[in-house]
């Protein structure tokens, strides 16, 4: 079966009739703020609604705020604490199944693979 293709006004029709149990992006009058909070994620965030068009950036930014540059500090001062009494940098002579060992068994994927993306942000 053919790929319907649509024009540039069809596809933006189709966007805008995104409904997700009878409710549209906008119906949720978001703006550009931290929910539940006060905090811009973008400077004049208050004052930009959330739209279809840009519910993407919106998400991201929410998500960065909440685990990525959000919580920095925090996890810096964790880094700083634990590497006061063991050096942070040493954990990389333990394997993840050494890592287990001595901080016990959790659900936590101490892989090499899953947390060399942290060690780039501090």
């Amino acid at each position: 079966m053919a790929r319907k293709t649509w024009s540039k006004k069809e596809k933006l029709e189709k966007i805008k009739g995104i409904r997700i149990d009878d409710t549209t992006v906008e119906d949720l009058t978001l703006d550009f703020t931290l929910p539940g909070y006060e905090i811009e994620l973008l400077p004049g965030g208050k004052n930009i609604d959330v739209t279809i068009h840009n519910v993407g950036e919106y998400v991201d930014l929410v998500v960065d705020y909440t685990i990525g540059k959000g919580i920095k500090r925090q996890l810096t001062a964790f880094k700083n604490g634990f590497s006061s009494v063991f050096p942070y940098e040493a954990l990389c002579a333990f394997t993840a199944d050494e890592l287990v060992m001595l901080f016990g068994k959790s659900e936590e994927d101490w892989a090499y693979e899953s947390i060399s993306p942290y060690r780039r942000r501090f």
